[in-house]
């Protein structure tokens, strides 16, 4: 058994870190997928313009963006929501685009594709 595990010990390191990512931010990640779902299915669209890319960086120098869009909701008032994190098109400030959301739910909104 000991053998195994000094073979293995890389394999099984990483499984761990697998295991913990998912009991941390599994639900996370299932609910959003689940959202994301739901958008495409019952969604209203929308034109919506970039108000603003907030930028961030780790300690390792990796950067991650979170896009804003600003758009009026069925209900004619103004709503600014972070687009969803799938979306790797990096947009700026300004661009105009379509978008889909949940009305009265607006913790996350999608890009029309095409």
């Amino acid at each position: 058994m000991i053998e195994f595990i000094k073979d293995n010990l890389a394999v099984i390191a990483v499984a761990a870190v697998v295991v913990i990512f998912l009991i941390r931010f599994g639900r996370t990640i299932v609910a959003r997928l689940r959202l994301s779902g739901q958008i495409d299915r019952e969604g209203v669209a929308a034109d919506a313009v970039v108000s603003r890319v907030v930028i961030d960086r780790d300690s390792d120098g990796n950067e991650s963006r979170i896009t804003y869009v600003t758009f009026t909701d069925d209900a004619g008032a103004e709503q600014e929501c972070p687009l969803a994190a799938v979306v790797t098109d990096a947009y700026e400030e300004g661009d105009r685009l379509r978008i889909r959301y949940l009305p009265g739910r607006y913790d996350l909104v999608k890009p029309v594709k095409g």
